[in-house]
């Protein structure tokens, strides 16, 4: 039978096993049950336990109201919220719930000041509301109350109060992560931190700030481009007025962020005039203070006017006192400068006092470039080469243009830069008889033509860079000069280099021989230098391609020496025969019959070439042939090889026991046959007549 579930015993082991499982609600039922049906002295214990499962269950409701808070506040319902921890402090001791109540407390009144602040300031009490927004702050710091604050004041009448509240930023724009640490700012304060900004003085971070804020109503654009104005206006003044001396000062980047902010926006509000104004009081006030990279960078971007040119050249001609950083800049803008007739007529009030000074500017620049050569620098070497060639270029360009046109006299690079080159270069076209040639002519044009970078990357020696920098479609005589001239060094550059096909660009560039001797001779003075197997070969392939385009005489003397100079060098290792040296020689002579070491090399050949045939002849027992070989041979080791080798048969068939006495007699037959048609007086004749004789 199963136990009495009513009885003590039972009861009280029901409780335990509820107890230890955490289930003190039954377990409070089942010691209850226990109290009513045991005895009065028994109870002491029970009393305690039941005790224990009552602050278990009130520490549970407790937990439970707080999971309830929790959840409440998440939605925003803090009142009730609170009410729910509140409940819960009263089944509960712990610290946790009295702070999170606490803390909701403080929320709650957080959030009854800040709908108190707005009220005030719908109401137009920007003081009281600013002081409502004082007290939220002084529990904790938020940036955007800060900003809420400062408005308040301002609409109050306390500019140096929401001054200094706004010190409590830790930076606004067009600082760097201005809001870091925080939650980006809704428009609204960003709005009004424009606002205080612009009202407290600080008109750059006001503007900067409302920037943020696009797609507005046609009320704040109005706003924006009237606070635009103003701090352009506040600019100007400051760059130009009492006190400018100070704008701009060592160690201050803030009036320079302010004219960097203002030469690159685009908004139509502003006016040129004023724009340029500013940009010019901040440059004099920098080349006061010798700040000339600043100089240069608050410079515009096309130099339109010929004195903005000069101010170019003399800030260049100052940084590259320091630097070797913009020699190439200086070189455009320096000659692009003092061959302007705009620029020249401040060198003297008296025209022909002008072109000295002009000689002594370019002196002067030149010797500057020439001091960072000779400390080492291999840009200012090659700005050196760019330099030379763009002198003489400007200078013939100045004495083609005549005064009417003297705005043309610049460099090709800064021709190019500006729009002036197909200018220059009609200029150029309607005096071609100003150039002593026609390659002097073509030259000019190249530099001025589509093609112009190309001529000074070869300059460079960059000649990968030179062909592709060539114009892809077909263009004028010049880009044509041009892309001969690149085509002609870049096959001497891949001669030199050992790569493949340099002869389809040498041969494309052919027509410059026809303009210049000096490129045929700058070939065949590199042909005769080549040496080595591997070098003559590939020259003798790239010559053959320029002689099918170009066949000059010149030309095919130099494919001549190079094949005769292949030929030997390869038989001496052994690479060739006789026979192939003969037939490159005898190509050399057609090429050029004047071709002296051609000649004689191919009279030396004769003898080991013969005596290679020869041999060939007798290792394959063509008899008649040898002999006929040796017959008409004119050098006398052929002759006396092929009867060292009858003599040698002789005794071979003198001491040959297996040959027949009939065979024997027919190959005596037959050597004396051989050598009778080589020299019928020859003495191995007798010997061969003795030794039948003796059979």
């Amino acid at each position: 039978m199963s136990a009495n579930p009513k009885t003590p015993a039972t009861l009280l082991g029901r409780a335990g096993k509820f107890l230890a499982g955490g289930n003190y609600h039954q377990a409070k039922i089942e010691y209850e049950a226990f109290l009513r049906v045991c005895a009065a002295h028994e109870q002491d214990g029970i009393l305690e336990r039941i005790r224990l499962c009552e602050r278990h269950i009130q520490q549970s409701r407790a937990q439970a109201l707080a999971g309830k808070a929790e959840n409440l506040a998440a939605k925003g319902r803090l009142r009730e919220a609170l009410d729910c921890l509140e409940e819960a402090g009263k089944n509960s001791d712990a610290a946790e719930i009295q702070d999170k109540a606490e803390c909701l407390r403080r929320d709650l009144l957080r959030q009854d000041l800040l709908q108190e602040a707005k009220a005030m300031v719908k109401a137009g009490r920007h003081a009281q509301a600013a002081e409502l927004y004082g007290k939220v702050l002084e529990a904790a710091w938020e940036g955007s109350l800060v900003i809420r604050r400062a408005a308040c004041l301002v609409r109050a009448g306390k500019g140096a109060q929401a001054k200094a509240a706004l010190n409590e930023l830790p930076a606004v724009p067009p600082a760097e992560g201005w809001w870091a640490g925080a939650q980006a700012p809704d428009p609204g304060t960003v709005y009004a931190l424009g606002f205080v900004l612009a009202e407290t003085g600080r008109l750059y971070e006001a503007l900067r700030t409302w920037d943020l804020l696009a797609g507005q109503d046609a009320a704040f654009l109005e706003q924006h481009a009237a606070l635009r104005s103003a701090w352009l206006a506040d600019l100007h003044q400051r760059l130009t007025g009492a006190g400018a001396d100070r704008a701009i000062s060592r160690g201050s980047a803030a009036c320079e962020d302010e004219i960097r902010y203002l030469l690159a926006s685009t908004s139509a509000s502003l006016s040129a005039d004023i724009v340029e104004r500013c940009r010019y009081a901040a440059i004099e006030r920098l080349w006061q203070e010798g700040r000339y990279e600043a100089v240069r960078e608050f410079l515009p971007p096309c130099p339109a006017r010929p004195e903005i040119v000069a101010l170019y050249a003399k800030t260049l001609y100052k940084l590259c006192e320091a630097s070797d950083q913009r020699l190439d800049e200086l070189a455009c803008f320096w000659l692009g400068a003092v061959f302007d007739p705009e620029v020249a007529a401040a060198f003297s009030p008296e025209a022909g006092l002008r072109d000295p000074v002009r000689e002594k500017l370019v002196e002067a620049a030149e010797d500057l470039i020439r001091g960072h050569v000779s400390q080492g620098s291999e840009s200012a070497r090659t700005v050196l080469a760019f330099w030379n060639i763009e002198k003489k270029l400007v200078r013939d360009i100045a004495g083609l243009a005549g005064p009417d046109a003297r705005h043309l006299a610049c460099p090709p690079r800064f021709a190019r830069k500006f729009g002036r080159s197909e200018s220059v270069l009609r200029l150029i076209m309607s005096r071609p008889d100003f150039f002593p040639d026609r390659e002097q002519y073509l030259r000019a044009g190249g530099f001025y033509s589509p093609g112009m970078a190309s001529l000074f990357h070869l300059e460079a020696g960059e000649y990968e860079e030179a062909l592709g920098a060539l114009p892809q479609a077909a263009g004028s005589e010049f880009v044509e000069y041009c892309a001969d001239r690149v085509h002609f060094s870049y096959g001497l550059y891949r001669l030199e280099k050992g790569f493949s096909k340099p002869g389809r660009y040498l041969k494309r560039s052919a027509r410059l021989f026809d303009l210049s001797p000096g490129y045929e001779r700058e070939l065949l003075r590199r042909a005769r230098e080549v040496d080595g197997v591997d070098a003559l070969v590939r020259w003798e392939a790239a010559l053959r391609e320029v002689c099918a385009a170009k066949p000059t005489q010149a030309i095919q003397a130099a494919l001549s020496w190079v094949t005769t100079q292949r030929c030997l060098e390869m038989a001496n290792d052994d690479h060739i025969g006789p026979e192939e040296v003969e037939r490159g020689l005898k190509t050399a002579l057609e090429l050029d019959p004047a071709n002296e070491l051609a000649r004689s090399t191919l009279g030396d050949n004769q003898i080991p070439l013969q005596l290679c045939q020869l041999t060939a002849a007798l290792s394959k027992n063509k008899m008649n042939a040898a002999a006929r070989l040796a017959a008409q041979s004119e050098h006398p080791p052929v002759r006396e090889t092929f009867f060292l080798y009858m003599d040698k048969m002789l005794r071979d068939i003198q001491g040959d026991g297996l040959l027949s006495l009939q065979e024997k007699e027919m190959l005596l037959a037959d050597m004396t046959k051989w050598c009778a048609a080589v020299d019928p007086g020859h003495a191995i004749l007798d010997e061969i007549s003795a030794s039948s004789a003796r059979r």
